[in-house]
């Protein structure tokens, strides 16, 4: 799924490069599918530094988010109202930023690798992306989101700190993982993507592919 979004986004004119760490905010939200893709990727001295770093700065504010992308299409398209979510990218680096690089680039969680823009973001404050790519973006973080619907999305902070307690990462492989105990919030399944009539037909190639995949 990575290989599918990374052959779309090096088809786009990014000026995104090396140690461009500007988006690397405490902000970076992620499921515990992926958490514990990153946890069992890594040997365990550096895991057992990184976590460190982590909870060495775990009381600083961050974003924790009240739904996630699933539960916010649902809602949009029932039509309901969408709770008002504070994120502020002055809260400060991410914990695991070491020196302008990621530690773990090369197993990044989704919510990073598509934190693309067409510009530099210090020179405006913000990302810059057109909206098919903005598209693009949320159909493949719900089906992140999908592909975990049994576990639960937050925090990169709290995700890493509650999984990595052996307990919680048994529940978590058990399929009993409590969401509400470590201000996570639980996932759902992708019952309608978020994609606007005027890009439907652009962003059918990529679909098909994920499709392929057996994913949606």
């Amino acid at each position: 799924m990575y290989d599918i979004y990374a052959s779309y986004s090096d088809s786009l004119d990014l000026a995104c490069g090396e140690q461009c760490c500007y988006c690397c905010t405490r902000n970076v939200t992620l499921t515990t599918l992926e958490a514990a893709d990153i946890l069992g990727s890594v040997d365990p001295a550096n895991r057992k530094r990184l976590l460190r770093h982590v909870h060495e700065k775990a009381s600083i504010k961050r974003f924790q988010p009240q739904i996630t992308i699933n539960e916010m299409a649902w809602r949009c398209a029932r039509g309901d109202a969408l709770p008002e979510e504070q994120c502020d990218p002055d809260w400060g680096p991410c914990p695991l930023l070491d020196k302008r690089s990621c530690p773990l680039y090369a197993f990044r969680p989704f919510a990073c690798r598509c934190m693309i823009s067409r510009i530099l973001c210090d020179q405006t404050g913000h990302a810059d992306m057109d909206e098919f790519a903005l598209t693009v973006n949320s159909v493949f973080l719900q089906v992140v989101e999908h592909l975990d619907s049994g576990g639960c999305t937050g925090n990169l902070t709290d995700v890493f700190l509650h999984l990595s307690k052996p307990k919680h990462w048994l529940a978590y492989r058990q399929g009993r993982l409590d969401c509400g105990a470590a201000n996570l919030i639980r996932n759902r399944t992708a019952t309608v993507l978020m994609i606007p009539p005027g890009h439907r037909a652009k962003a059918a190639p990529l679909l098909q592919q994920l499709q392929r995949l057996a994913f949606v």
